[in-house]
């Protein structure tokens, strides 16, 4: 079915800049890492129009009403069977410049390794690493919306450009692989231009032929767009840690067997935790609740020979997998289920323990959510302004030869705090030094962190009830993180990765938060405790006890 005429277009351009590390997947193997980043013809970095399109219209559907479906389909298109019509959006494909302070785009690799909840260890064939483009990225957005239809239809339009455009501009919108991870992230729109352009009246059009037509502030595109029924929760905790704490880099030094890992802020280096190993941490830690609980209920896989027996082992199944029941594994609506064939289109792609939600065409006749990506996202975690470090002083400390030149390279790098210890593994039998069973650790001390930057999307969970048994899973785990029962990183059962949480503050963020969960942004930190209100932690109290009665009874009938 052919589109309305088109009475002028919305010209739109900008650049993004990332605030954590983006990936976008390529097509095709690459030798130096399991998921590469796409790349156009001319060999530079990109983001697809494709992928661009997905996340944009994929963040107006979140939670959306049947009114809200209708604005939005009308303007980003849509099929069904032999009706519908093309977008009225266009999105280019956005090549990708370097942080500002560098010449060109350098490419990270990060690794990701499944840990077996009952060894402790890293799990069976469930390793691999992907690239990626570090933080302070730009990507240059360009993007056209035609205007058709009534003056409301038009001025709707605008609306929803206003409410997109918002979202950028504030980090809502995340693109790319691995969001719940803390990648994807942006910061900031720079150097926004909005031109409108006319496509009917014979001066608008030679001035649109011309490459320009009436300039327009973003303000000007506000109007009357239906609100969006999903929200969201933050929280930003403070913490430092009591003793050496880090990630294991992929590479080794020459001096020392194993690094820190680091990434890219700007022009220059700092250590990283990645938001996956955060969210992995957590993650255990709410799979230990629930097994504790439901012990009699949840049947467990203990021997992990490949990636499905992996799978099965975090699932933490509850009762019947099934859609909008709420017994369908809280854990996988919350921190996300392994990516598998359904129902519904993907934007995105699925792998690991995400799965894209879908474009919103194809969704069950009572536009629940479906179990796969994530409702909880946590954003990689960098070392304070105050801790970093050129691309050549850390060069030196990787390639020194020595401790002196080791030591030499630390201080001109500014990092006397790090220490490089040494470990060995005791023979059982002899008593003394295991053969070939020394290696070293560079160890950072005394290094100050950034807060860990958590997000909870309740759109993302299918019913009230659900949602009140996630809240109160999340306040479970971080209950425990507060307590210092939860290390992060490297060798956590070898005396590192000990933290201290000072501070947690809790925010909505979006839309309007339901009745029930205004409540949350009341809570504080005192004394290293959480502090909850007496009505919330009641009720939410009562909804867990409720949950774990009746998954109990249905296990035992």
């Amino acid at each position: 079915m052919p589109r309305k005429g088109v009475d002028s277009r919305l010209r739109i351009s900008c650049t993004l800049v990332a605030r954590t590390p983006l990936h976008v997947g390529g097509i095709g193997p690459s030798v130096d890492t399991d998921l590469a980043l796409a790349v156009n013809g001319a060999g530079g970095f990109y983001v697809p129009g494709t992928s661009l399109t997905g996340a944009l219209r994929g963040w107006l559907l979140a939670g959306a009403d049947d009114q809200r479906r209708k604005e939005v389909k009308r303007v980003w298109g849509w099929q069904e069977k032999n009706e519908g019509h093309a977008s009225y959006v266009f999105v280019e494909d956005a090549p990708v410049s370097p942080p500002a302070g560098k010449s060109i785009v350098l490419s990270e690799i990060r690794e990701g390794v499944g840990i077996d909840r009952f060894s402790g260890a890293a799990a069976n064939r469930i390793k691999y690493d992907r690239a990626i483009l570090p933080r302070g990225t730009r990507i240059h957005f360009q993007m056209d919306v035609e205007l058709a239809g009534s003056r409301e239809e038009q001025d709707r339009a605008r609306a929803l450009t206003h409410e997109v455009l918002e979202a950028l501009a504030h980090g809502r919108i995340r693109l790319g692989a691995g969001k719940s991870r803390g990648l994807g992230r942006l910061a900031e729109v720079k150097d926004l231009r909005i031109c409108e352009q006319g496509l009917k009246a014979k001066a608008a059009l030679l001035k649109t032929l011309d490459g320009t037509g009436e300039d327009k502030q973003l303000g000007d595109l506000k109007g009357p767009a239906s609100e969006c029924a999903g929200s969201r929760l933050t929280v930003e905790i403070d913490w430092r840690p009591r003793g050496p704490l880090m990630v294991k880099a992929e590479r080794d030094g020459f001096a020392v067997d194993m690094l820190p890992l680091v990434s890219a802020v700007d022009d220059h280096l700092t250590f990283v935790l990645p938001g996956s190993s955060i969210k992995g941490a957590l993650r255990s830690q709410a799979e230990r609740i629930v097994r504790t609980l439901l012990s009699d209920v949840i049947e467990d896989v203990r021997i992990v020979e490949g990636k499905q027996d992996f799978i099965d082992q975090i699932a933490v199944n509850v009762g019947r997998a099934q859609n909008g029941d709420t017994s369908a594994s809280l854990i996988g609506w919350l921190f996300g289920v392994a990516g598998s064939a359904g129902p519904q289109k993907e934007d995105g792609e699925s792998e690991g323990e995400e799965k894209a939600e879908g474009n919103g065409d194809e969704v069950p006749a009572d536009r629940s959510p479906l179990p796969g990506f994530s409702a909880v996202t946590i954003d990689d975690c960098y070392s304070s302004p105050e801790t970093r470090f050129s691309e050549a002083a850390w060069s030196a400390v990787e390639q020194a030869k020595d401790e002196e030149e080791l030591r030499e390279a630390l201080n001109a790098a500014n990092l006397g705090n790090a220490q490089q210890a040494f470990h060995v593994a005791i023979d059982r039998w002899l008593g003394g030094a295991a053969e070939g069973m020394l290696y070293t650790v560079l160890e950072p001390h005394g290094v100050n962190w950034e807060p860990i930057s958590m997000t909870i999307d309740l759109a993302r969970l299918p019913d009230e009830q659900t949602q009140r048994l996630a809240v109160m899973l999340c306040l479970l785990t971080l209950r425990d993180f507060a307590s210092g029962r939860i290390p992060l990183g490297f060798g956590a059962n070898r005396g590192m990765g000990a933290i201290e949480v000072t501070g947690i503050r809790v925010g909505a963020a979006d839309h309007p938060t339901p009745a029930w969960a205004e409540q949350l942004t009341q809570i504080g930190f005192t004394s290293g405790r959480l502090s909850v209100p007496d009505e919330l932690r009641h009720d939410l109290n009562r909804s867990w006890q409720e949950w774990i009665k009746q998954e109990t009874a249905e296990a035992r009938q």
